[in-house]
This record gives C-alpha cells, sequence and structure tokens, in this order.
C-alpha cells in the first residue's frame, strides 16, 4: 500500500534520480508496498498489503458478534463474490506453515489447550452415546442401517457434534485473527462472528457429506474437499450458511493446487504427529488450522500479518 506524500512536498526543489534529498528538506516518503508477511519472503506480493479499513459490508469487526470494538488491520474485504480478483492468486505451502510455525510460537498454550477440549469432548460424547446404546438397538440398526445408533443415542452425538463445530469454529476464527496480526488471547475464543451460520453451515456440510459417503464414497470426499474454506467463509465474511459453503468451493476451484497441497500435507501432518504417540497432534493440528487461514486469506487475496504485530483485541 502506498502513501501519498504530503502537500508542503511541492515547495521542495526538484530531487535527482539518483541524487541527494533537498537541502534542507526532509526525505520525501518511499513509494511501493509496505513490509508484511508477503513482502518479507513469506508469499506472493499482495500480501499483507491493501486498502485501510475497519471493516465489511456485513458490519465492522467491532460490532456485537464478533470482535467487539477491534478492527481489522489493513483489510477492508467487499462483499463475497462480485469484487473479488478473477486471477488465481499464488500460494505458498511453505510459507503457510512457516506462518503457522510463528503463530503456533505466538501462543502455544492457546493452542494445545484447544485441541485437548476438543479431543476430550469427543471422547465424552462417544462414551456417552456407547452408554446410551442398548444391546437390542445396536445390533438391530447396525444391521439395518449400519452407523446408525439408535434415536436416543443419535440424538446425544448431534449435541456434541454441534459443541466440537463451536470449538473448532473457535480455533478458524483465533486462526484468522492471528492472520490479522492480533496476540489471541483464550478469553478471545468465545467471541466467534456470525456462530450461527457458522454452525447451519457445518450441519448441512455433515448432511452432503454423509449423502455423499453412503453413494459410493467418492462423492462425499469431494464435497469435503470443496467444503474445506466454508467455516473461514462463513467468520470472515460474515456470509450465510448457503453463501459460506459456495463460497468455500469458488475459492478451492479457483486454487485446487493449493488446496489440495494444502489437504495432502494436513494429512501428513496427521500422520506424523499421531505417530508420536498422540501427543504430537498438539502441535500438528494447531499448525495445520493456521496454514489453511494462511491459504484461505492467500486464495481471497486477503491480508496476512506478521502474528502478533497489531498487539491484542480490544
Amino acid at each position: 500500500m502506498t502513501q501519498r506524500p504530503n502537500d508542503d512536498s511541492r515547495d521542495q526543489p526538484p530531487r535527482e534520480p539518483d541524487g541527494p534529498p533537498p537541502e534542507g528538506g526532509a526525505e520525501p516518503p518511499r513509494y511501493g508496498p509496505s513490509a508484511s508477511y508477503g513482502q518479507s519472503g513469506y508469499g506472493a506480493p499482495g500480501y499483507g498489503q491493501g486498502p485501510t479499513g475497519t471493516g465489511d459490508d456485513r458490519g465492522e469487526f467491532g460490532d456485537p458478534d464478533g470482535y467487539a470494538g477491534a478492527s481489522r488491520p489493513g483489510r477492508d474485504a467487499p462483499g463475497w463474490g462480485d469484487t473479488r480478483p478473477s486471477g488465481t492468486p499464488s500460494v505458498s505451502i511453505g510459507d503457510a506453515y512457516r506462518f503457522a510455525w510463528d503463530g503456533f510460537k505466538a501462543n502455544p498454550a492457546i493452542w494445545i489447550v484447544g485441541i485437548v477440549v476438543i479431543a476430550v469432548v469427543g471422547w465424552i460424547g462417544d462414551e456417552i452415546v456407547a452408554s446410551v446404546r442398548g444391546p437390542a438397538e445396536s445390533s438391530v440398526t447396525d444391521t439395518l442401517i449400519p452407523g446408525w445408533a439408535g434415536p436416543t443415542a443419535w440424538a446425544v452425538g448431534v449435541v456434541f457434534d454441534i459443541i466440537n463445530w463451536v470449538l473448532g469454529a473457535a480455533l478458524v476464527c483465533a486462526a484468522l485473527r492471528t492472520t490479522d496480526g492480533y496476540h489471541v488471547r483464550f478469553g478471545d475464543l468465545p467471541r466467534i462472528p456470525n456462530l450461527l451460520h457458522a454452525i447451519l453451515a457445518a450441519v448441512i456440510m455433515s448432511v452432503l457429506t454423509s449423502i455423499g459417503l453412503i453413494l459410493l464414497i467418492i462423492p462425499g470426499l469431494v464435497v469435503a474437499v470443496l467444503g474445506m474454506f466454508y467455516l473461514h467463509v462463513a467468520i470472515d465474511e460474515r456470509a450465510n450458511a448457503i453463501d459460506a459453503i459456495v463460497g468455500s468451493f469458488r475459492i478451492v476451484v479457483r486454487g485446487p493446487g493449493a488446496s489440495l497441497l494444502l489437504l495432502l500435507t494436513a494429512i501428513g501432518m496427521a500422520i506424523v504427529g499421531a505417530l508420536a504417540l498422540l501427543v504430537g497432534l498438539l502441535v500438528t493440528l494447531p499448525l495445520v488450522i493456521l496454514a489453511s487461514a494462511y491459504v484461505y486469506r492467500g486464495l481471497t487475496s486477503g491480508v496476512i500479518n506478521q502474528p502478533g504485530s497489531a498487539g491484542v483485541l480490544p
């Protein structure tokens, strides 16, 4: 992003291209992109620069449902779909994970605790579902409909699914705030913009993926891959549930190479974390979440700032 010289610079004598600054005058402002993750070895030109703003069409980050008075540094995002650049931005997966490592190091406790909480909630949910399922109910329903646990157990499972979706949305939101340059604290996690539509999008994606898996598995995998950024769009763009899913499809189609590389590296990171006695997942999973936010912002020509450079949320 460039800065326009002050009006008083017109009174200064002209400066030779390679000569010293005018006598008695200050060095004129430099023109060119500002330093950022995109300009200091972390990605393609364009990341970290952009129009200065405080929010987008759907409301500022200071609205009651989101960042409570904070603004997104260096970002004034347009509404989804009509004013996005038509080209395919270049996104480096290596840069994404370097950024993710810096973001993780900035506050490792919040990421480790977040992953632990999700794992514990999932384990508790599984245990309750298993205890609710009776032997007769399990044998009959599993024979007729594999994977169906009966109405009571299914209802309990849905409740815990929703809880995990909320926790996942909190970590995605924390990753997006990290790309904005904020130092995320534990108190910031409950402040999730557009949470209702994010959860509704998660429900729709779950249904679509399940239907796709029933239809010879491959359609379900395709839906899951195309929808990999639906939470990012719902939270970052304040999109409704349908627009969030459609927006994710468009992002992946726009940048299939970066999206597939992100997916493959995420699988590899999960395997590495699991091989490290599962403890490694406390590091590898946060790295995947942070790298996903980087790739999402890169594919939408969003701003990526140095983690912690914008301070803390008000």
